[in-house]
């Protein structure tokens, strides 16, 4: 911090800092490129033709509320010293292959108490000796604080920019990741789905399957036509999964979605309703009824509850169920 007073000691003897009666300071363009370690000549065109093509320096001001028309001025009125703090900021952190050493050493020594403090200190800045006598302790300690609040404040908008810009980038990322499953496995659902029809077809004919293709022995129940079970109850009648399937589905999903109604603390990826669940829900259900991994059967489970009306889909570690509409 002793490097940083007197850096701006060195600037004052220049005359290129000045502070007014208030202790609010303003640099030249020379003693802010010092500052930051950029020619005054790079700062100095980042505050030309502002209006028409504002340079990306420019653009980070004007979003911190600084107004175009007052960054043509500072060419020849000087640059307030919030603005400078602004300045030293972009060219540590946010200006590229431009960003330099010096930036970022000034950035750190000023922080959270500003540039105007450093100016102060590095200028003896004092007001009216009767002033500060009838000023208590907490008053300056009040001062204070409020130039670090305003320094926090600004830091604080840059990183929430930043952040909603990672934020937008990664809701992009997992469409493009979930486009690409369904591109993927569409192909095989529909497969699946041919061979199962199939596979219920042939059952619902009471088909033989010990016989040959050439020796198919079509076999049908001696009843009368109108007391013929249909093919989902044969299907039913043979494949236990498909019970526990349709029991979790009418009975115990309604249950384990009321259960859940108002619980403001369960997480997005575990919510339960009538008309969607995590395959974590059901893997537990078919554990605990038929003592079955989901990944051991997961492609007839999924034909299955597709057939229930259920659409499967996986987004990273997300795997959920969803009602088709």
């Amino acid at each position: 911090m002793s490097d940083a007073i007197l850096l701006l000691q060195s600037q004052a003897q220049t005359s290129d800092i000045k502070l007014d009666e208030e202790g609010k300071s303003t640099f030249t363009i020379r003693a802010t490129a010092r500052l930051t370690g950029v020619s005054a000549e790079s700062i100095s065109k980042a505050f030309t033709s502002v209006n028409q093509k504002p340079s990306k320096l420019a653009e980070t001001l004007m979003e911190q509320g600084f107004e175009s028309v007052n960054l043509e001025k500072w060419k020849t009125d000087g640059i307030p010293d919030i603005a400078v703090y602004h300045i030293v900021y972009y060219y540590a952190h946010d200006a590229g292959r431009y960003c330099t050493e010096q930036a970022k050493l000034m950035a750190k020594a000023f922080g959270a108490m500003g540039v105007r403090v450093f100016s102060q200190k590095a200028l003896g800045y004092t007001s009216d000796k009767d002033a500060i006598a009838s000023q208590s302790s907490l008053t300056v300690k009040l001062a204070s604080c409020e130039e670090a609040r305003t320094a926090i404040a600004s830091e604080i908008t840059i990183h929430e920019k930043a952040i909603e810009k990672l934020r937008k980038q990664y809701e992009d990322i997992e469409l493009e990741i979930a486009d690409a499953y369904i591109e993927l496995y569409e192909p095989i659902r529909a497969k699946l789905e041919y061979y199962q029809e199939k596979r219920i077809d042939a059952m619902g004919r009471g088909m033989n399957p010990s016989k040959s293709s050439n020796e198919v022995e079509i076999k049908y129940p001696k009843i009368l036509p109108e007391s013929l079970p249909t093919t989902e109850q044969i299907v039913v009648d043979n494949n236990p999964l498909i019970v526990v399937l349709t029991k979790y589905v009418k009975e115990e999903l309604p249950k384990l979605a009321a259960e859940q109604a108002g619980n403001l603390f369960i997480g997005k990826s575990n919510i339960i309703t009538e008309d969607s669940f995590p395959e974590r829900s059901l893997s537990d259900y078919l554990k605990e009824k038929l003592g079955l991994a989901f990944n051991q059967q997961q492609g007839e489970i999924i034909q299955a509850l597709n057939k229930l009306g259920f659409s499967y889909s996986k987004i990273a570690s997300n795997a959920r169920f969803t009602k088709n509409i």
